[in-house]
Order: C-alpha cells, then sequence, then structure tokens
C-alpha cells in the first residue's frame, strides 16, 4: 500500500514559521496547525510531530530572504520539500484580506493541487560562488555611486575636465584639486578616498573568484562560454552562478522567458497591446550587453592567459585556445582574426551577420563542396578574382566588394540556381527611411556594375551536388 501524501504549508518570517496540513486526496482536510519558532530545534520537534507511520509529508515554502537552510534541514531529515517561485503562485484577483494563517493555508492548498512551481536549488559549493559574484555586483554599483557623488561635487563647485573620467590622467588632475575654503578640500578628499576603496574592494573580489573559480564544479561550463566573444570571465561567472544548470531548461524560448527577454503582452479579443520585455526573472542574469560586440568587427587583441593576473583575462583568440571545436566560435566570428590585417575591417561585421546557419557536421559536404561557403563568405576562386592592389573605398564600392548582399547572392545564386542575374530596365523606386537605416542601405542601393554581373554569370564548378542547407544553431 502506498504511503499517504501529508502537505505541510509553511509562511516562514525571521523570528517565527506559520505551520498548515492539507490532507491528500480531493476531500482532504485543510487545517492550520499553528505557530512555532523559526530555530532547526523547534522545526526538528515539528517534523516528528506531524510525522505517521504510513503517511509521507512534503513541505514547501516560497523563496525569500530566510536562503536555503530550511530546505537542506527537512531534506537531511528524509522529507520532501519544494522551494516556491512567489511570483508564480495563483491568487484570487478580489481577496482582500491577507493573513499568516491564510497564506499557510493557501500553500498547502495549492500544493495539494500541483499548481505551485518549484525554483532550482543550487548545493552549498553553489551557493557560495552565486554569494560571491552578488558581493562583487554589489562592489561595483558602490564604485560607480561613489564616482557620481564625486563628479556631481565637482560640478557643483564649477570644476569641469573635458575628456574621458576615471582614467589614469583624471585621477592625476583629480589629486591637484584645491579648494580655498579648507571644508570643501576635506570632503574633496573623502570622495576620492571613497571612489578608491570601492575600486580596491571591487578588484579583491574579482580576484577572488579568478583563484575559486577552479575548485568549482561549473569551471567547464565557465570556460565554454568564454569561448565566445562578448564573455569574459566575469560575465560567464556571473551567467553561470545565476542560471544554475542550464539542462533544466527544454528550449531557448524558456530560458528567454526565465531572463524576461520575451516581449510582454495585454490582449484580449480583437485588441493587442504589445510592449518592451518582461524583465521579469533575475536582474544579474539579463546580461544582455554581451550580444552588442557582434556589431564590430572582431579584433585579435589581448595577451595570453599566462601574461595576466587570471587565465581568462587573456583576449578573445586565447580564450579559444585548448577549447574543443564544438566550443569554438562558428566560422562567421573567427574570419575577423583571420583577415585582420585586410582592408576591409569596415566590411566584416556585415559579411558575418548573413549567414545561413553553422553546423559543426556539415564541415565536410560530397564533392568537395564547403557550407562555409554558404555563411556569407566568399567562395575560393571568387577572392581570388576579386584580388587587387590596395586602392581606395571607391573602387571597392564600384566593383561591389564589402557588400554582404552582393557577396550573398553570388554564393547563392551562382552555387544553386546558376542564373544570370538581369540588370534592371527600370530605376529603383526610393522610399522615405530612417536617417539610420539610410546610412545602412546606402551600399545596398549602389547600381549594379558590369564586372559584378560577369561573377553573377560564371557557372558553378560542382553544379551536380546537392546542397543541404545547415540548420540555424
Amino acid at each position: 500500500m502506498e504511503d499517504v501524501i501529508r502537505f505541510v504549508g509553511l509562511d516562514v518570517h525571521k523570528n517565527s514559521i506559520s505551520v498548515a496540513v492539507a490532507d491528500g486526496g480531493l476531500r482532504g482536510e485543510s487545517r492550520f496547525v499553528g505557530t512555532i519558532a523559526n530555530t532547526p530545534a523547534a522545526f526538528g520537534k515539528l517534523a516528528s510531530q506531524l510525522s505517521r507511520p504510513g503517511v509521507r509529508l512534503r513541505f514547501c515554502y516560497e523563496a525569500g530572504p530566510f536562503g536555503y537552510g530550511l530546505w537542506r534541514q527537512l531534506t537531511g531529515l528524509g522529507h520532501d520539500c519544494v522551494v516556491v517561485a512567489p511570483s508564480l503562485i495563483p491568487r484570487k484577483p478580489g481577496a482582500r484580506v491577507k493573513t499568516d494563517r491564510r497564506d499557510a493555508l493557501a500553500l498547502a492548498a495549492l500544493d495539494r493541487m500541483g499548481a505551485l512551481t518549484a525554483v532550482w536549488m543550487p548545493d552549498a559549493d553553489h551557493e557560495a560562488m552565486r554569494d560571491l559574484v552578488r558581493a562583487r555586483a554589489a562592489a561595483v554599483r558602490a564604485l560607480r555611486r561613489s564616482r557620481q557623488q564625486l563628479s556631481g561635487f565637482l560640478l557643483r563647485h564649477g570644476v569641469v575636465r573635458p575628456g574621458k573620467n576615471w582614467t589614469m590622467a583624471h585621477r592625476r588632475w583629480l589629486s591637484t584639486i584645491r579648494f580655498d575654503h579648507p571644508t570643501s578640500q576635506i570632503v574633496l578628499q573623502d570622495y576620492i578616498h571613497a571612489v578608491e576603496d570601492a575600486g580596491a574592494r571591487r578588484d579583491r573580489l574579482t580576484g577572488q573568484i579568478e583563484e575559486l573559480l577552479d575548485d568549482w564544479s561549473m569551471a567547464p561550463v565557465v570556460k565554454a562560454l568564454q569561448a565566445m566573444r562578448g564573455i569574459a570571465l566575469i560575465v560567464a561567472v556571473t551567467l553561470v552562478a545565476e542560471l544554475g544548470d542550464l539542462t533544466r531548461f527544454d528550449n531557448p524560448r524558456r530560458l528567454m522567458a526565465y531572463l524576461g527577454l520575451v516581449p510582454s503582452e495585454h490582449s484580449s479579443g480583437e485588441s493587442v497591446r504589445r510592449g518592451g520585455i518582461t524583465r521579469a526573472g533575475n536582474g544579474e542574469a539579463r546580461r544582455v550587453e554581451a550580444a552588442w560586440t557582434y556589431r564590430l568587427p572582431a579584433k585579435d587583441i589581448g595577451r595570453p592567459p599566462q601574461a595576466t593576473a587570471g587565465a581568462a583575462q587573456g583576449g578573445a583568440r586565447y580564450r579559444l585556445e585548448g577549447r574543443s571545436p564544438a566550443m569554438r566560435a562558428p566560422p562567421s566570428a573567427t574570419r575577423g582574426w583571420q583577415a585582420g590585417q585586410s582592408g576591409q575591417r569596415r566590411h566584416r561585421p556585415r559579411d558575418a551577420r548573413l549567414r545561413l546557419g553553422y553546423c559543426p557536421a556539415c564541415q565536410a559536404a560530397p564533392g568537395g563542396l564547403n557550407p562555409v561557403a554558404l555563411n556569407g563568405h566568399e567562395r575560393e576562386e571568387d577572392r581570388q578574382a576579386n584580388r587587387q592592389p590596395a586602392s581606395g573605398h571607391a573602387w571597392r564600392r564600384k566593383h561591389g566588394q564589402g557588400n554582404p548582399r552582393r557577396l550573398y547572392e553570388r554564393n547563392i545564386v551562382s552555387t544553386l540556381d546558376h542564373r544570370t542575374r538581369q540588370p534592371r530596365d527600370e530605376p529603383r523606386v526610393r522610399r522615405f527611411k530612417p536617417a539610420h537605416q539610410r546610412v545602412i542601405n546606402r551600399r545596398y542601393d549602389a547600381p549594379v556594375s558590369c564586372h559584378a554581373r560577369q561573377l553573377y554569370a560564371q557557372p558553378a564548378p560542382h553544379e551536380a551536388v546537392n546542397v543541404k542547407y545547415c540548420p540555424v544553431t
């Protein structure tokens, strides 16, 4: 005979815990047990009183500022326990009375219905690393606040220096400022000391993260994330510490919803209202600034890891050393390093952005066709045909170089369709576009030159190869 489950709802506070019990079954009784002290001894006594032969206890309480000590104590005693996400608890819109008794009864009843969503529980080591990462984030906020206070103080007294702030030259300039009133000079020195102390605290915590990273069980995941451009040590550690086990998300949509990066919507009937991102979930993990790095060309900068204080503080290319092929960036990202010495740096981000997809298993296709040619890259014969001595920007614009749309069409059309592009018989219809779109598409609206038409008309050397598109990853 299976054990009967007894659901126990806990409304946890700093000094007390309200306890309610809901028996299993649709007609099970729900009752309020009472209030106990928030101590391990009192809670252990409560668990022993509620235990019965053939009855299995299942505790639940809301996640909050009390950590996971209660969860570890209950699981250590052999009982089931879940920590519930407070933002996902069903609530009655018309409820106007809230008490600890009602909250405990509601938790027990909702857990019996299966209407509660449990949060992911970290182990002790993961929680310690997350506390260290959050301490560094607090130090960064304190440093920013101290700098703003110092800048505001100088601005109120009319002391303004042109140029960038918080460089070595700016710090030397701060040491030369003198006020006529001694009280103002004391305030200035106090603000300067606050900035220096906050910066030292941030650097000290950063060094601790670098030192303790190798002993962490999630260190391989942190190193794998650093293979991407725009993600170095701090961003990678923050993402892994806040997200935890990434395999608990079934698909990327669930991960984006957890981070609050999906658009909000409030629609009813024929009325459709969509807004910005929901910003739900953890704000520390919502580090979308790293994606902006892919707008810029990939630069082969940075020092080797052994030349720096931390193993992950070298350049982005050095962080790829020792990684498996699955961890490395796709060809569109590494092409910027290979073409770092060419004179077409301004066109690399556009070329790398127009890619059909990258699949490591499709590196070698039948007949010698490389799918890299379909990822916005020039074919080798086209690259040799377009090679020219260093010249000005007008020559490249005239012959269609640097235009990602033409590179894309030339590779795909000549490889798959083998059709000759016909010149336009009528001029383009120019529509109104915003200023930034006109700048971006200025090169797209240029007429196709005769040299480009000849390239389109060239037959592909591998006409009989059946090309299969790689899935976008």
